[in-house]
């Protein structure tokens, strides 16, 4: 015969209901589990602040790699004028057009971004003259 004890409102063997050390066992591998995720939370955010910031340097590295992968540095480099970068470009697919020009967009705009000039402060601009 089996002995049931009364936890909350359902009954149990008694074999069956975890004794005093399974507790514990249970509540510190608990314990163990939740640090485990918010140490993994923690890295997932330290590691997304680092991709930030080195996104904007490498994204036309990136951009100019793949480029040059693809066979098509001289629109990278401009050596040629514009029209025989049309014709190179003519040369694709509509959607292989559509990337390289999405790629050579990217890279553009990220140079423009690395090498604008910082706005001046109204107060830089209008110094007051000292009044020594």
């Amino acid at each position: 015969k089996a002995q049931y004890q009364r936890i909350g409102s359902m009954s149990l063997p008694a074999a069956v209901s975890p004794s005093a050390p399974e507790r514990c066992v249970s509540r510190d591998s608990m314990e163990d589990y939740w640090s485990e995720v918010k140490n993994i939370e923690e890295e997932r955010q330290g590691g997304q602040e680092e991709l930030m910031e080195r996104g904007s340097m490498d994204e036309a590295e990136i951009e100019e790699a793949w480029l040059q992968e693809a066979g098509l540095s001289t629109l990278v480099t401009g050596t040629q004028s514009d029209g025989p970068a049309e014709a190179l470009l003519s040369t694709l697919t509509r959607s292989q057009a559509a990337m390289v020009k999405k790629r050579l967009d990217n890279y553009t705009q990220t140079l423009r971004k690395r090498n604008k000039q910082p706005m001046r402060h109204v107060r830089d601009v209008f110094s007051m003259p000292d009044a020594s």
